[in-house]
């Protein structure tokens, strides 16, 4: 009897924290995807900073106000922005798909 009150413990405190590892789990791969989400739209917002720097960089370029170097510079950063973007939205959809698999859903329907 004492050995099967004890077993009986054993398996309700076993449940007991894997039901709380799974739900740190699932607050943890929250976090990452809201995070993502964070960075993606930040990325997004350099794009259009950078977008508006090439244009005055090119308008002034044609005027003849600046060198050329000051629009290769800008174009760089036009590129390294979207660059960053791509990324960011990479990491977004894998967080999304992390955070389905870790509550349980479908990963293969999308949100």
């Amino acid at each position: 009897m004492k050995k099967q009150s004890l077993k009986l413990k054993i398996a309700e405190t076993e449940r007991e924290d894997s039901r709380e590892q799974l739900l740190i789990r699932m607050q943890k791969a929250w976090n990452d995807w809201n995070d993502a989400y964070k960075q993606m739209a930040v990325a997004y917002k350099s794009i259009e900073q950078s977008t508006e720097n090439l244009r005055l960089n090119e308008d002034f370029y044609k005027a003849g106000t600046t060198k050329m170097s000051d629009l290769l510079d800008a174009q760089s950063m036009f590129q390294e922005s979207r660059d960053k973007y791509i990324d960011a939205y990479a990491q977004y959809q894998l967080k999304k798909l992390e955070y389905r698999i870790a509550t349980g859903r479908d990963p293969a329907i999308d949100m």
